[in-house]
């Protein structure tokens, strides 16, 4: 019985369906390519490893590829390449895809879709992003879907000025007009749908540049009551998106006149003390809440105080409002 390794589905020519390919994991035995004919006749997948080259491989076994667009002297051809990886003390292949010189049936067309997140903590590809294409955009005959995984078994990784972008591929067949992309980011904003003509420019960007739409913030503070003298602060705001939370703060500063409750600080998620929770929504959004516990409380006094929530490259602030403690012991 024949054991498969791992499989990579891409669209080797770029006719809009995908295929499906196939490592071994076990000696002698080549990967298998099969080609998506869904549409036409049965069966709805063939075998086209030999026709297409890949049966040259060296017969040890192959344990992983890589379907992406490599390109030639720095430029992109449009169609994916396959880069397969034997033990290390086998052949590693790379094949080019030659899709695009007409040997292999009708020369077909692609749309790239790159997306980056500058500034975004651990996320700076835009990692769980999908993306939607449709053909023509007010009464579309071709849908596609894909996710942006960072596994480039659809596309590619590349630097684009101040980030590294993850791209993807569509095989988009013989269609030639407007091609309208819709990005859904994994924080559940929705880019404004983008329409170009694949004819003129196939490639898409798109750079995470919104903010996390923060909305009202309000502060509390919650005496412990006698006789402890202690004070818990707590704050609420709602923002409209996901942030990086380990980019969001409250931010304590003096007041205008009379007493300090406390000293100038800001508070962050992994401040000594502080309990921080993320809450989404019914219908979208998100509430966060940032407690502060154990504090001493000196009274009267207050403090002003503002929110400040970060997602990608964009920074959002709260109004800078006051808190008064009028008394310890209720």
């Amino acid at each position: 019985m024949q054991q498969w390794g791992g499989v990579v589905v891409f669209d080797q020519n770029l006719d809009g369906k995908p295929d499906i390919l196939s490592v071994a994991a076990q000696t002698n035995s080549a990967p298998l390519l099969l080609r998506n004919a869904f549409g036409g006749p049965p069966p709805y997948f063939t075998d086209i490893t030999t026709s297409v080259g890949l049966s040259q491989t060296d017969p040890s076994s192959a344990f992983s590829a890589v379907a992406a667009d490599f390109g030639g002297t720095g430029a992109y051809d449009g169609d994916l390449d396959l880069y397969v990886g034997h033990p290390s003390s086998g052949s590693h292949y790379f094949f080019q895809n030659r899709a695009d010189n007409g040997l292999d049936g009708p020369v077909n067309r692609s749309v790239r879709v790159s997306v980056t997140a500058p500034g975004s903590g651990n996320n700076r590809m835009g990692l769980g992003a999908r993306v939607l294409l449709e053909a023509p955009p007010t009464t579309p005959t071709l849908k596609q879907e894909q996710l942006f995984t960072g596994e480039s078994t659809r596309g590619s990784i590349s630097y684009q000025g101040d980030a590294y972008a993850s791209t993807v591929t569509f095989g988009v067949g013989q269609y030639a007009g407007d091609v309208k992309i819709t990005l859904f980011w994994p924080d559940g904003y929705v880019e404004p749908p983008r329409i170009q003509n694949d004819t003129v420019n196939p490639e898409f960007f798109f750079k995470n540049s919104h903010g996390p739409g923060l909305l009202d913030a309000t502060a509390a503070l919650i005496p412990y009551g006698q006789p402890s003298q202690l004070v818990d602060y707590e704050w609420h705001w709602e923002q409209s998106y996901g942030s990086d939370i380990t980019r969001d703060k409250v931010v304590i500063l003096n007041p205008l006149s009379g007493t300090a409750c406390i000293s100038p600080t800001t508070l962050t998620p992994t401040t000594p003390g502080v309990a921080y929770t993320v809450v989404p929504k019914p219908g979208g959004g998100y509430v966060h809440t940032l407690r502060w516990s154990g504090q001493p409380c000196i009274a009267p006094c207050k403090n002003r105080w503002y929110v400040q929530v970060s997602s990608g490259s964009t920074t959002e602030t709260s109004t800078t409002r006051t808190f008064n403690m009028p008394v310890c012991i209720q």
